[in-house]
Parts: C-alpha cells; sequence; structure tokens
C-alpha cells in the first residue's frame, strides 16, 4: 500500500490543492475528492507526488503539516486543517468560516422550514455518541485560551437576561427512575442525589434507541409530576 500526500494545480489558474490518498496503484489516476470548482476542470489539472509516507498516520500528519503552511495562500483553495475520523481537530480558515456563514445564511432565508429539519436531524444524530479521550483532549486544547467575540458576549447577554435562576428542587417534583438491568423501580425527587447514592454519573439518565432498541442500557429515567 502507498500512503501518498500530492498536490494538484491548476495550470489555468495557478490555484492548488493538498490532499492524501491511500492506494496499491501509484498511477491510479486520482485527481482528490474535494467539492471546489477548480478539481471540475480536469484538462487544466496537474498532479505531483509530493511525500511518500511508511504509514496512514505518517500521511495524514504530512497532509495536516502542509497545508497548515499553505492554508493562508490565496492560491490554495483547502478550506480544512485536520481529519476528525483520525481523531484530529477540524479547523476551518478564514475564507472556509465566511464560505459556511454564507451558505447556511442562504440555506436558512430560502427554505426556513427545511433548515430547521436538517438542524433538528443532526442533532439527534449526535445523540449518545461516545468520543475516545484523544479527540476529547484535542477538542479542549483546540478550544482553549480562544477569546470570545463581542457580538457572542452579546448574545449570551442578550439571551440570559430576564432568566430567573430556580432552585433545583423546584424544576421537577418526582422521577420515576427504572434499573433495566435488576429490574427495580424507584420514585425519587432528586436524581443527583440518586446519582451520588449509587456512585453513577447523572449523564447515565441520557437512554436513547436506535431501531426501538436501547443502545445505552441500564437506567431509563422518566419525569411523573
Amino acid at each position: 500500500m502507498y500512503y501518498l500526500v500530492y498536490k494538484i494545480t491548476n495550470k489555468k489558474s495557478s490555484q492548488f490543492y493538498i490532499g492524501r490518498h491511500a492506494t496499491k496503484d501509484i498511477n491510479d489516476g486520482y485527481l482528490g475528492s474535494g467539492s471546489h470548482r477548480m478539481l471540475k476542470q480536469k484538462k487544466h489539472l496537474e498532479k505531483e507526488i509530493i511525500h511518500i509516507a511508511e504509514s496512514q498516520k505518517e500521511m495524514i500528519d504530512m497532509e495536516i503539516k502542509l497545508i497548515s503552511e499553505n492554508i493562508k495562500n490565496p492560491n490554495c483553495v483547502n478550506y480544512i486543517i485536520g481529519d476528525p475520523t483520525f481523531g484530529g481537530v477540524v479547523s476551518h480558515s478564514e475564507k472556509s468560516k465566511q464560505k459556511i456563514k454564507e451558505g447556511s445564511l442562504r440555506y436558512r432565508t430560502s427554505n426556513p422550514e427545511k433548515f430547521a429539519a436538517h438542524v433538528s436531524r443532526a442533532g439527534k444524530s449526535l445523540k449518545g455518541r461516545k468520543q475516545s479521550e484523544e479527540h476529547i483532549k484535542n477538542l479542549s486544547a483546540a478550544r482553549k485560551g480562544k477569546p470570545k467575540s463581542e457580538e457572542f458576549k452579546r448574545k449570551v447577554s442578550n439571551t440570559l437576561a430576564g432568566r430567573i435562576n430556580r432552585p433545583r428542587e423546584s424544576l421537577c417534583k418526582k422521577w420515576k427512575i427504572i434499573d433495566i438491568l435488576e429490574n427495580q423501580t424507584y420514585i425519587v425527587d432528586d436524581r443527583v442525589k440518586f446519582c451520588q447514592e449509587r456512585n453513577i454519573k447523572y449523564q447515565c439518565f441520557n437512554v436513547a434507541t436506535r431501531n426501538g432498541a436501547l443502545y445505552k442500557k441500564r437506567w431509563l429515567c422518566e419525569k411523573i409530576i
């Protein structure tokens, strides 16, 4: 298996794209999977293999390094650095952020109902998904120390304005908790205290189903009052 990092250049516009490809045939004619329109002009494209790695990890690391070095070049059409599939953290360029913002705005204004349904499906697909420790650490490192914009602070302030902080016990009077493994039912006033007494995590109540079958087994929790 060959682990390749390549550069595709559009000879007409001088734009270029850096990517990676694992293949058994080094001359398989692969011209990238990016969606940029530059890559559609195949008659003007020229491919150059700039690194042959000995492993998949080395290939990914080299791709990230080269894109990071070129992302600010106006001729570079790469939009992101890193790959979350392999535990990396996606880092969008300013150009990429602007395109995402414009695309989202067009989608939201042209078809608000479809946009809302799309966002809802995306949120449900992530519910209950377990992330690796390495992925969590990478996300934490990427976000740590990142300054919040004044616009972001203003939105948070507007959201919280006038909100009343109610005591925890007033949020709900009773909970019905079922231990699926032991087939036991509990009626409690305080879920947090229930967890502390049994040394379990509060998040374990976020039980979801897939095709009618439980995939987070143990505790079912239902508000009854």
